[in-house]
């Protein structure tokens, strides 16, 4: 495998970051500074895997402990999408996915047999759901849920940027893709533990159901509940049509990012010095580094309430 070449983002200004100063117990901000010229212009930023490193006019290069890569990829994100560049201070400040064009347009809502005991009890789960939810359809959560796993590991994993941000020549549409997979798997699962909510889901039951075996059985799902277009629950016609007319190698590649992306977040999860979660018990965690976030991302302008 060839090594990853990331993009460098480079700032003509000052890059200043609020720094935890402990002797003094505050928080000062302070411009990123060269450790051997003390240059603090025309700094260029770039991550490398796990890590993110600096460099100077003068060709110095060196490590920053606020400069993460995470923060470097969503810089490089910003800036590939013309967005103003700002330094992201903590971890997830941008949702890093690219749009791309493509049709909008909601799929007709799949015929329901009411004399279908298993249609039927779906659609009473879908229901039950809603009504826990605070009038929020499941697989609109879904979709938000994935949204987000998507853009932490994108922004975390060197290989999954170069693979799925094109600003290291990867593919948006995958990237899209295997976001719309992973709610899809997380809709499944949820429905088969009769769970009302996204976040109660292990990562590695969806994980599981992404396997080669068992993937194929997702792109024939089709969320049941459709409530008005304020509260768009099922899949755009692009991403149906996608899913039933893929090649193999598509199909392959689309679910092979979705399992990475899952298994990145598990790994960042079960991790964290506080959580003691083991791997196979973690599940989306619904407060750390979300987002403010809606559907005009999948959907477009929502309509007025």
């Amino acid at each position: 495998m060839s090594k990853v070449v990331e993009p460098r983002i480079q700032f003509a200004s000052e890059v200043v970051i609020p720094k935890v100063q402990p002797e003094i117990n505050a928080v000062l901000n302070e411009p990123v500074i060269c450790p051997s010229c003390r240059a603090t212009r025309e700094l260029t930023f770039q991550a490398r895997g796990k890590d993110a490193f600096v460099l100077c006019p003068c060709g110095h290069e060196w490590e920053d402990g606020y400069v993460t890569a995470i923060a470097v990829r969503q810089m490089t994100h910003l800036a590939y999408v013309g967005q103003p560049v700002f330094f992201p201070v903590g971890r997830m400040k941008v949702v890093v996915l690219p749009d791309f064009e493509d049709d909008l347009t909601l799929a007709p809502e799949p015929d329901r047999d009411r004399d279908d005991p298993v249609a039927r009890d779906r659609f009473m789960w879908e229901a039950g759901c809603f009504t826990a939810n605070h009038a929020k359809a499941m697989f609109t959560m879904c979709l938000r849920t994935a949204r987000h796993l998507s853009s932490f590991a994108i922004a975390a994993d060197g290989d999954l940027f170069a693979r799925l941000h094109p600003a290291a020549g990867g593919a948006a549409l995958d990237a899209h893709m295997a976001t719309v997979l992973i709610a899809l798997g997380l809709y499944d699962t949820a429905r088969r533990a009769d769970t009302a909510k996204p976040h109660d889901v292990r990562l590695s039951d969806v994980s599981a159901r992404l396997a080669p075996e068992r993937a194929r059985v997702l792109a024939d799902l089709r969320p049941a509940l459709f409530l008005g277009s304020g509260h768009p629950c099922h899949l755009r016609l692009s991403d149906v049509t996608r899913m039933e007319t893929a090649s193999t190698s598509e199909w392959d590649r689309w679910r092979q990012a979705a399992v990475d992306i899952l298994e990145r977040n598990i790994e960042d999860i079960a991790g964290r010095e506080y959580t003691y979660t083991p791997a196979r018990e973690v599940r989306a965690d619904p407060l750390a580094d979300w987002l403010d976030d809606d559907l005009t991302w999948y959907i477009g302008e929502l309509p007025p309430v």
